[in-house]
C-alpha cells in the first residue's frame, strides 16, 4: 500500500513514521481488522506489524477491540487530531514549566554570568551574518521580531515593510512599538504602530539592537534576495538618530 502525496504529508504533520501512516490508513479504509490482516493491506512486514499497532495505540490512532482474536479498530481524524493537540499541549506545559524550574535555579544564574564575561569580548564580525533567499529572510526577520522588548524600527519598501508589519503583529501584543518608514502603508497603522510616509531611502529593520540591512534590488526574483544582519547598539543608534 502507497501512500498518497496528500497522505505523505499529513503523515509529516501527524509525527507519524511511513509503517505507522500505511496501517492508519489501512484500518480506517477497514474499520476493523487484525494485525495480520493490516499487515497484508499495508505491506508493513508483519515481525514490525505489532509494534507499529502499540506505537499507534500509545498516540491515540487506533484502540483494540475487546475479546478475542485481538483486532483493532481506528480513531478518525478528526479524534486522532483533538488527541494529538492535546498531548501536544500537554507536553508544551510541561516544558513551561520545566524553562520556568530552570531560571530560578544557581546553574541558570551562573550561565547568565559567564554569557555576561563572555560577550565583552565578541568582536562585531563575530555576530553579523548574511542571508540568502526570501524564505530564509522571512524566517529571521521572524526570529528577530520574537526576541522584541523595547522597539522595532522599519524603513522599507512597501513590499519589505509590509512583510515585516505583519511578522510583526506578536511584537505588538507584548507592548512592543513599531515605527514604520515607508510609502502606500496608511491602511497598517494603528496602535502601536505608527507609519511614516517616505519617499525611498536605504532598506532596513531595526530590532532593539539588532540590524537586518536588505542589500539586494526590489525586483530580484525571492531566491535571490539577500540581507545582512549586524548586532551592534553603535549601529543602531547612529540609524536612530538619523531617521528620528
Amino acid at each position: 500500500m502507497a501512500l498518497t502525496r496528500n497522505m505523505a504529508k499529513m503523515k509529516d504533520a501527524m509525527g507519524l513514521n511511513t509503517y505507522e501512516a500505511r496501517i492508519w490508513s489501512a484500518l480506517l479504509s477497514r474499520g476493523i481488522a487484525s494485525a495480520s490482516e493490516l499487515a497484508d493491506i499495508s505491506h508493513v512486514p508483519r515481525s514490525r506489524c505489532y509494534d507499529v499497532l502499540e506505537a499507534l495505540e500509545k498516540k491515540g490512532f487506533v484502540f483494540q477491540k475487546l475479546g478475542k482474536p485481538i483486532k483493532y479498530i481506528a480513531n478518525g481524524p478528526e479524534e486522532a487530531m483533538r488527541i494529538l493537540q492535546k498531548g501536544i499541549k500537554k507536553e508544551e506545559n510541561r516544558m513551561i514549566s520545566l524553562y520556568d524550574e530552570i531560571k530560578g535555579t544557581e546553574v541558570f544564574n551562573e550561565l547568565k554570568s559567564l554569557y555576561s564575561s563572555g560577550s565583552n569580548f565578541i568582536e562585531v564580525n563575530d555576530v553579523s551574518t548574511s542571508i540568502m533567499g526570501r524564505s530564509d529572510i522571512t524566517l529571521f526577520i521572524k526570529g528577530m521580531l520574537s526576541r522584541a522588548s523595547h522597539e522595532v524600527l522599519v524603513h522599507a519598501s512597501e513590499d519589505n515593510a509590509r512583510r515585516t508589519v505583519r511578522l510583526a503583529r506578536k511584537a505588538v501584543k507584548k507592548g512592543v512599538p513599531i515605527t514604520v518608514f515607508s510609502h502606500g502603508l496608511e491602511d497598517v497603522g494603528g496602535d502601536r504602530v505608527d507609519v511614516r510616509a517616505i519617499k525611498n531611502g536605504p532598506g532596513f529593520i531595526m530590532v532593539d539592537d539588532e540590524l537586518l540591512v536588505f542589500t539586494s534590488p526590489q525586483d530580484v526574483q525571492p531566491e535571490a534576495e539577500t540581507a545582512v544582519w549586524v548586532q551592534s547598539g553603535f549601529a543602531a543608534n547612529m540609524l536612530r538618530s538619523i531617521v528620528n
